[in-house]
């Protein structure tokens, strides 16, 4: 068998918590671009009178952030360390569907 990803061997919660943030950092940089290029057409759209503010700006971000957040959440629910049949490795599962025929492997661990 070749494994293509490194053992991963800090356990169960930090399995969570790393699949978790890299899905809130991924929404959340992908929220912002959506944002820039609105506020941009909005700008060039109607230009004497669209006006961004700090607080609107301030409030975007927060919207930006809160829904990465919430999101994101069944990745923080659903990834799981589970052991690779006829192996001693484990491997970080998102989620299994039709009783493991479709899977989608996320890294590996010995145990």
């Amino acid at each position: 068998m070749v494994l293509f990803f490194a053992a991963w061997i800090m356990g169960w919660v930090i399995c969570k918590t790393v699949s978790y943030l890299q899905g809130v950092s991924v929404s959340a940089s992908i929220n912002t671009l959506v944002a820039i290029s609105v506020e941009r057409c909005l700008a060039i759209c109607y230009p004497l009178k669209w006006q961004m503010t700090s607080r609107a700006c301030r409030v975007v971000v927060l919207v930006i952030w809160t829904f990465s957040l919430i999101i994101t959440l069944p990745w923080a629910i659903f990834f799981g360390l589970h052991p690779l049949e006829g192996s001693d490795v484990q491997v970080g599962w998102f989620f299994r569907l039709l009783k493991g025929n479709i899977v989608l492997p996320t890294y590996l661990r010995d145990k």
